[in-house]
């Protein structure tokens, strides 16, 4: 009697699929009054730019990773005036975009670029549980930027508010933040079952 063929009881096959993803980070870089080159050796920076090694470190040397796009949005504090504030906030995305692409080679990369020049929205979240929360966010809800909102804060409770926001919440506004949006090619498993 011949030998009987016993069918495989299933038939795996590898595929190679892309998957979108994501990674971000937010820094806070010290630079001296006025300035937008980031220096390394400068204030908290070294641990800072620290962030964005363990950003970049994995998805740079990797083959099974193509990254899409790198945006780099700068933000400015609301304090001063506007047109000085949105200057600030673009030198400092622009000088973070030449430190990247001079420190990590990405001239070949799409780098996008985005700037805020006064960040009233992260402002919202750090005056929960402030005693002038209602009163402030009363402000900024119903005066513009160009209509003494910043001014109608600065008189608020003798300027006591202001002067809180000033020290202890406008500096957690100033800040970069980098997104990158990548495709990583993942094996996937599928398994086939004999019909």
């Amino acid at each position: 009697m011949a030998p009987v063929a016993v069918p495989e009881p299933y038939k795996q096959a590898v595929a190679v699929v892309p998957v979108e993803r994501h990674a971000s980070a937010t820094l806070y870089i010290d630079y001296p009054r006025g300035g937008s080159a980031v220096d390394p050796l400068f204030g908290n920076n070294n641990a800072e730019l620290r962030k964005v090694d363990k950003l970049l470190a994995p998805l740079l040397g990797n083959p099974h990773v193509q990254i899409k796009e790198i945006r780099i949005t700068g933000y400015a504090s609301p304090d001063g005036p506007y047109y000085n504030n949105e200057t600030l906030a673009k030198a400092r995305s622009t000088g973070f975009k030449s430190y990247l692409t001079r420190s990590y080679g990405l001239q070949d990369y799409p780098l996008r670029l985005a700037w805020v020049a006064e960040d009233w929205e992260g402002l919202r979240p750090l005056l929960r549980g402030k005693p002038y929360e209602k009163a402030a966010l009363f402000i900024i809800d119903n005066y513009g930027v160009f209509e003494g909102r910043e001014r109608f804060l600065m008189e608020l409770d003798g300027g006591r508010p202001y002067k809180e926001m000033l020290h202890e919440l406008f500096p957690r506004l100033r800040r970069l933040e980098i997104h990158i949006l990548y495709n990583e090619q993942i094996k996937n498993d599928e398994t086939e079952v004999p019909a």
